[in-house]
């Protein structure tokens, strides 16, 4: 893990060389509903590789070398690679999750490939999206740990086939090996093709990361707006919707959005402010509409929040 600048993390991972045999563990759909009042995730590792689609509700995913999390939408497409530490939290809705690896590990059973670390999470937001540096021999790749998939559904579909081969058991068997490896391969050149991030020098993305290195060490000003901050990176409003997308994973509105409500957390856990005046200090004129939003980024209420101390 190489921390670039506060609030900006990568992590790098060595990709053993070729041949690739990429081989499926286990592919499965789930429905989940949150417990009230809890929000904890259970760290853990993989010994494979991870997709996990986001399809209803929300989740979000913590990054032990990132040291934060990153939420999960609908819509959301993350990637975990192998001995990365991470924990999933506030289950809600449904998501499709698909493990696998790139050299075959056919003597490695599927329970076998989650290892529990010990301990809970809480999340943690981070400012911007984990950057993943894949690395095999001297080519380096960039991409983001979690994106918009272009086309859910299509990425849905193309999981499918997977699934009904785990349920049936018939993963291991030479044409769905086959079937899989194709599958798999596909995705995952894909993914590094709409998930690359910009090589630096890009003047936009040098003058967006620069102002998001500022932003998340000032305290969130209220009347924070996308002209203004386009303004100040020398930038047209398009140009810069376009460049924070890159540079942060997610839009202005949502990461000025998940600002605002990380510095209230601080403000409800240190300062003890109560929740109106705390939702006040960061923007929110409605108190109600303050909680919603606040659990949707931290997982629980802002009342739950302060009374776990975060």
């Amino acid at each position: 893990m190489l921390a670039v600048k506060p609030g900006r993390f990568r992590v790098l991972i060595d990709l053993p060389p070729p041949p690739f045999s990429p081989w499926l563990r286990l592919a499965h759909q789930v429905a989940w509903t949150r417990s009230p009042g809890t929000g904890l995730g259970t760290r853990r590792q993989l010994r494979d590789w991870q997709f996990l689609l986001q399809l209803s509700g929300d989740s979000w995913l913590w990054y032990e070398q990132a040291g934060g999390s990153w939420p999960l939408l609908p819509g959301d497409l993350a990637l975990v690679p192998p001995a990365t530490t991470y924990a999933w939290g506030v289950p809600l809705g449904s998501h499709l999750a698909v493990h696998f690896d790139l050299h075959a590990q056919p003597a490695l059973a599927s329970p076998d490939m989650v290892v529990i670390t010990g301990g809970t999470q809480a999340a943690q937001p981070l400012a911007a999206c984990p950057l993943l540096e894949l690395r095999l021999g001297g080519e380096v790749r960039r991409c983001r740990a979690v994106v918009r998939a272009p086309s859910p559904r299509r990425w849905q579909e193309r999981f499918a086939p997977l699934l009904r081969q785990h349920a049936r058991g018939e993963q291991a068997r030479p044409g769905a090996r086959l079937a899989a490896a194709g599958i798999l391969a596909a995705a995952l050149a894909d993914w590094l093709d709409f998930a690359a991030a910009d090589p630096a020098g890009n003047p936009a993305d040098l003058a967006v990361g620069a102002l998001v290195d500022a932003l998340a060490s000032e305290v969130p000003a209220r009347d924070l707006d996308i002209p203004a901050l386009a303004r100040r990176c020398g930038l047209g409003e398009t140009a810069f919707r376009a460049a924070f997308l890159r540079c942060t994973g997610a839009t202005p509105r949502a990461w000025l959005e998940r600002r605002r409500i990380t510095h209230a957390a601080t403000l409800l856990r240190d300062a003890g402010l109560a929740v109106a005046a705390a939702a006040a200090e960061v923007g929110y004129d409605d108190p109600f509409h303050f909680t919603r939003v606040f659990r949707r980024v931290m997982g629980r209420s802002p009342r739950a929040w302060r009374r776990g101390g975060g």
